[in-house]
């Protein structure tokens, strides 16, 4: 099960990065990858960070951050968005503790769309 998370995640990864980048250039900022996605840790517990930061395009000053997502799907085809509990829940701890915006964004098959928290 594990290989099919592992195959499934790195598949998704290109259309992520074009995703970011994206949005930075929509946007005017950067988006930094949390080190703690990248760390290749397995934790026990349920934490898990959101993909990016958000900072201003010259500073490291951060101002928010931004999880996103691929759907292979068009955006009218359900009612609501779903997301993985933990993720929320990590979304709802950021937000609480860093008094900062917290962002989902969501690329369907005919558009782009983004939630703040």
């Amino acid at each position: 099960m594990k290989d099919i998370v592992e195959r499934d995640v790195l598949r998704s990864l290109p259309g992520q990065e074009d995703f970011a980048k994206y949005i930075e250039s929509v946007w005017d900022c950067r988006l930094v990858v949390d080190i703690r996605v990248k760390d290749g840790i397995e934790r026990e517990d349920s934490y898990q960070p959101l993909d990016y930061i958000i900072t201003k395009k010259h500073s490291p000053k951060v101002v928010g951050y931004m999880e996103l997502k691929n759907r292979k799907i068009a955006s009218n085809k359900y009612e609501t968005l779903m997301l993985d509990h933990s993720k929320m829940m990590s979304i709802r701890k950021t937000a609480f503790f860093t008094k900062l915006p917290v962002f989902v964004g969501v690329r369907y098959t005919d558009r782009d769309l983004w939630y703040k928290y």
